[in-house]
C-alpha cells in the first residue's frame, strides 16, 4: 500500500469514527441533562437536611419525618440506576 493509500485509509477511518460518535451525541446529551437534573434534586435534598440538622432534631417533628423518610432512589442498587454517579 502506498503512502497516499494509507493516508486515505486513515482519513476514511477518522470520518467513520466521527460520524459514529455524532450519532451517539443526542443520547449522551440527554444523559448529561438527566444527570444534571438528578444532581440538582440531590443538592436541594441535602440543603434541606442540612437546614433541619441545624435545629434541635430531638424536638423538631419535621426533622424526624425528613431523616426517617427514604425515597425509592435511596434504596435502589447502583447497578439498577446506571452505576456509580
Amino acid at each position: 500500500m502506498t503512502k497516499l493509500g494509507r493516508c486515505f485509509g486513515a482519513l476514511a477511518l477518522a470520518i467513520a469514527s466521527v460520524t459514529g460518535a455524532a450519532a451517539e451525541g443526542p443520547s449522551l446529551q440527554e444523559q448529561i441533562e438527566k444527570q444534571k437534573a438528578e444532581n440538582e434534586a440531590l443538592k436541594a435534598k441535602i440543603a434541606k437536611i442540612e437546614q433541619v440538622l441545624k435545629t434541635d432534631v430531638c424536638s423538631n417533628p419535621e426533622a424526624a419525618k425528613l431523616l426517617e423518610k427514604r425515597d425509592a432512589s435511596d434504596t435502589a442498587p447502583q447497578a439498577a440506576t446506571g452505576g456509580a454517579k
